[in-house]
């Protein structure tokens, strides 16, 4: 996925613009000026947006000191596809509606729109290398600029319905964004182990964190901006930019770049009344099903900080994970999802259930028009459904986990649905429960597959700037109610399985024993022996003496 540009085959699909008009060389910093992510609240907090409410929050959903999902959550037609085009408003500036998905990420982080330093479901992710380069610091701003101008998405801002890009209008609101956007930590600590402290939070665009004595990046931006796959083309767009040098880029053209989101770009089409009807039979049902498989939780009011640990496999044992899945006609995605489904029945004594409903997530980039270039998808390129599964012995929920997330993609039903789920899901959580039923609760075990990132990222960028080595990746989603998520990925042939959770609702020696019963309900299922180390942050050993050869040569911590 190589720089944010749009073909030229494409025509710059979805951009409409006005003749560019030439401003004054301004006194001072021009009034198009980006905020501080930092020091303006005001422009930094998600209040103003007409989906956050406050007020009281029904007994059994959300954790008391949450907002419940906003009752003023707009439940209009999606756009028409004009208004999903980007289109010049001024001088530098560019503007569109934003669709379902945007909506609803909007929603999520609503819920902890009055906690000060939260942000539900912001997306942190980190990514160690190694480089021998001079002045490391200086390059890796000129990347980041780079990065902003050929994907001017990451800057936007979403406000209410509208979501606007903003150029940088000369050297000194360059250095001002560089300064409110672009942070170095001079620590002994790993992108792990401050990442739960991070003070930019929340974030309506995006930064990035630099930390010379692991070398190790990490950048942050809200759900509505990117994706897992999205990051991991960040990344990889980044250290090709890294190796190739250059000058900084001259913004004011930038524009031409941005995207439109992912309804029109996948030609998401309206469904029909008989796909409707479908949907409607499939979330009654999958309602019903509630209370559904979760795990333990600790009572809390407030949450705490949203942190991690990860499951890694040893090359031999992911080999023998290939191996047996492919002997059993599993997926390791299938299987993946057989075992947080079963650690979760176990952890949250619920072994009684024979069913659970869980939300299936897809990739849409196979659906986006050829004429978008690859490397530029580094958008929320993501639907979702809820589906139910049934559950039996190991093989036999992995083998239904995969029929139903076949069949739920089948003639593009769940792409095109997804429009209506991020509509309807909101109100119907809203909706009180039948008597004698439960509603949905937020602790559910959540699983989001990335498959081979040795596939899409090299281990070694090389070009007339250096050389870099690319040793490991994480990606985390900010939780701030007591959902888990395991995101799966292989990197250097080794399978991890990693752990996003909040820690007021979840203490670490409970989620150590979840991993270690998902790692012994994977062996026992597929019939083989496995061990894994479970990394808790700061077990890398990146800040040993040594280690990075070791690192750049083995992926190994």
């Amino acid at each position: 996925m190589s720089l944010f540009s749009v073909s030229k085959n494409c025509g710059r699909r979805g951009l409409r613009s006005v003749p560019r008009v030439a401003r004054p060389a301004p006194t001072s910093v021009s009034k198009f000026q980006i905020a501080s992510l930092h020091n303006d609240p005001k422009r930094n907090s998600a209040a103003s947006s007409p989906i956050v409410q406050d007020g009281p929050t029904p007994p059994g959903f959300w954790p008391r000191g949450l907002t419940k999902p906003a009752e003023t959550y707009r439940r209009d037609a999606q756009p028409l596809g004009s208004q999903l085009e980007w289109d010049q408003v001024g001088p530098n500036r560019w503007e569109r509606a934003v669709d379902d998905m945007e909506k609803f990420y909007g929603l999520q982080q609503s819920i902890t729109a009055h906690l000060p330093g939260a942000h539900n479901w912001l997306m942190t992710n980190g990514a160690k290398f190694h480089s021998n380069q001079p002045n490391l610091v200086e390059e890796i701003k000129r990347v980041w600029l780079k990065m902003r101008y050929d994907h001017p998405l990451i800057c936007a801002e979403i406000d209410g319905d509208r979501i606007s890009y903003t150029s940088l209008a000369d050297e000194a609101e360059v250095e001002q964004w560089l300064k409110d956007s672009f942070f170095v930590h001079n620590v002994d600590q790993t992108s792990r182990q401050i990442y739960p402290s991070l003070p930019t939070r929340p974030l309506k665009s995006s930064v990035l964190h630099f930390l010379p004595r692991t070398q190790e990046l990490i950048f942050m931006c809200p759900h509505s901006h990117s994706d897992g796959l999205g990051i991991v083309t960040f990344f990889d767009n980044f250290f090709k930019e890294l190796v190739k040098g250059g000058e900084r880029p001259a913004f004011g053209d930038e524009g031409k770049n941005l995207l439109p989101p992912l309804t029109p770009i996948a030609h998401i089409p309206k469904y029909t009344p008989a796909q409707q009807s479908r949907w409607d039979a499939s979330i009654s049902d999958w309602l019903a099903d509630h209370p559904t498989v979760r795990v333990k939780t600790e009572q809390s009011d407030l949450p705490g900080k949203s942190t991690m640990m990860n499951l890694r496999f040893t090359e031999e044992d992911t080999q023998k994970i290939l191996k047996a899945c492919k002997a059993h006609n599993i997926t390791v995605t299938s299987a993946g999802q057989a075992a947080v489904t079963h650690a979760a029945r176990i952890h949250g004594n619920c072994e009684d259930k024979d069913s659970v409903s869980t939300i299936a997530l897809y990739d849409a980039r196979e659906y986006i028009s050829p004429k978008v270039r690859k490397e530029s998808l580094i958008g929320p390129h993501t639907f979702a459904t809820p589906v139910k599964i049934r559950l039996g012995s190991f093989l036999e929920t992995a083998r239904n986990t995969r029929e139903i997330f076949v069949r739920e993609k089948e003639d593009r039903y769940a792409l095109t649905m997804s429009q209506y789920y991020t509509k309807e899901f909101p109100r119907l959580l809203r909706t009180p429960p039948a008597p004698g039923k439960a509603r949905p609760l937020p602790s559910n075990a959540h699983m989001s597959s990335l498959g081979r990132i040795d596939s899409l990222m090299p281990s070694k960028y090389e070009g007339p700037n250096g050389t870099v080595g690319f040793t490991d990746i994480w990606l985390a989603l900010d939780i701030m109610t007591p959902d888990i998520l395991t995101a799966m990925w292989t990197l250097g042939g080794r399978l991890n399985m990693h752990l996003d959770y909040n820690e007021a609702f979840h203490p670490e020696a409970s989620m150590v024993r979840y991993l270690e019963i998902m790692r012994d309900q994977m062996a026992k299922g597929l019939g083989i022996e496995l061990g894994g180390d479970i990394m808790l942050p700061g077990d890398e050993g990146y800040l040993k003496r040594g280690n990075y050869q070791a690192l750049h040569r083995t992926h190994e911590y």
